[in-house]
């Protein structure tokens, strides 16, 4: 079953899921050590119902959709996304950012010497900033999409 239809299956008639995604760039730190921490605190929120997916990791190459090489400049951009299922598009964009920030600042307490305060305070300020995207579909958009693309 594709990602999609499992989303699809948990919504309501009435629901949306809002798909928030950023990039951060982050030259000359430890992305494998800051994925890992953002990937567990936002598998631990799924876990608990609060996102229905998510994905934190290298930037990827948008012909081939593989991770960039390590010694590409890409290869310093973190990506974060989330989607959130809710009654409308506020409420889920707005869990989307909480659920994003509290990733970014589970990386930042868990890893201080990857972060010293100024980078750690520039970081959390630009969280839903001009390098966020959001994108939302409702049920029938998601179980079209699944009959489309599978």
């Amino acid at each position: 079953m594709s990602a999609e239809k499992r989303i699809a299956a948990r919504m309501g008639p009435g629901d949306v899921v809002v798909a928030v995604s950023q990039k951060f760039p982050l030259p000359g730190k430890n992305l494998v050590a800051i994925s890992r921490v953002v990937g567990n605190h936002l598998e631990r929120a799924r876990r608990r119902g609060q996102i229905v997916d998510s994905y934190a990791g290298p930037d990827h190459d948008r012909v081939t959709g593989r991770p960039l090489d390590p010694g590409d400049a890409g290869g310093d951009v973190l990506v974060v996304r989330v989607q959130v299922i809710a009654t409308s598009i506020n409420p889920g964009l707005q869990g989307g950012i909480a659920a994003l920030r509290a990733g970014i600042s589970a990386a930042i307490a868990a890893l201080p010497d990857q972060f010293d305060p100024a980078q750690a305070a520039d970081l959390l300020a630009s969280v839903a900033g001009d390098a966020m995207s959001v994108s939302w579909a409702d049920r029938d958009e998601l179980r079209l999409r699944a009959e489309l693309f599978s």
